[in-house]
């Protein structure tokens, strides 16, 4: 629901998570320095920022989950 664009999903998978080994859980990835010099990374981190605070305003209950 919160990224609703299968495209951006995908950028999402590749740049800012990783899976658990079942593929079930979404781990922070930890990119190495260079990789934030890639202007697709950045232009990602900034969509998925916007879409967060977006569904934030939207959904509050979700907050304190998704901010811990």
């Amino acid at each position: 629901m919160m990224y609703p664009d299968p495209k951006f999903r995908v950028d999402v998978e590749n740049y800012l998570v990783q899976l658990d080994p079942a593929g079930t859980i979404f781990l922070p990835r930890k990119p190495q320095a260079y990789e934030f010099r890639i202007p697709r990374m950045r232009e990602t981190i900034e969509k998925a920022e916007t879409l967060m605070q977006k569904f934030i305003q939207e959904h509050p209950f979700c907050t304190q989950h998704l901010l811990g």
